[in-house]
């Protein structure tokens, strides 16, 4: 996906990921390209230690198993919520300007960040997978 989102347009990007590795990209990862980006160049520089957490797969730990109701639901935000009050995390969803899925999401990102800098996180795959560029790649959780 590196060289992919190399490409100045979607469309580009997509065919160049499709041509590498057999499918296209999302328009939502392709508009996370400056992000992306980003986060390179201080990997790069070795600025900083970076780590991938996928919420939903630390919600699903927290919970024992993956979670059956949408985050985008009242229903799925009350489950995440009180999964977040288990692991002493309370949430006020009423942040101005923010989805409670996300406000949600940012809560249980920093409950994984805790815990890999703690020493207690696990990595999917274990060990983490090491690609060609050297960054040993996973998700923390």
């Amino acid at each position: 996906m590196r060289v992919a989102c190399q490409g100045d347009t979607h469309a580009r990007a997509s065919t160049v990921n499709r041509e590498r590795a057999g499918e296209g990209i999302s328009t939502q990862a392709f508009n996370l390209r400056p992000k992306l980006q980003e986060v390179e160049k201080l990997a790069f520089a070795r600025a900083y230690r970076i780590i991938e957490v996928h919420p939903e797969v630390s919600f699903a730990r927290i919970a024992g198993r993956p979670l059956a109701a949408s985050k985008k639901t009242a229903e799925g935000q009350r489950v995440r919520r009180d999964l977040l009050a288990t692991v002493g995390i309370g949430v006020d969803a009423s942040v101005v300007g923010a989805a409670v899925d996300d406000v949600l999401d940012a809560a249980v990102v920093a409950w994984s960040g805790r815990r890999v800098l703690s020493g207690q996180a696990d990595s999917l795959p274990d060990p983490p997978e090491v690609f060609s560029d050297g960054w040993p790649s996973a998700i923390w959780v």
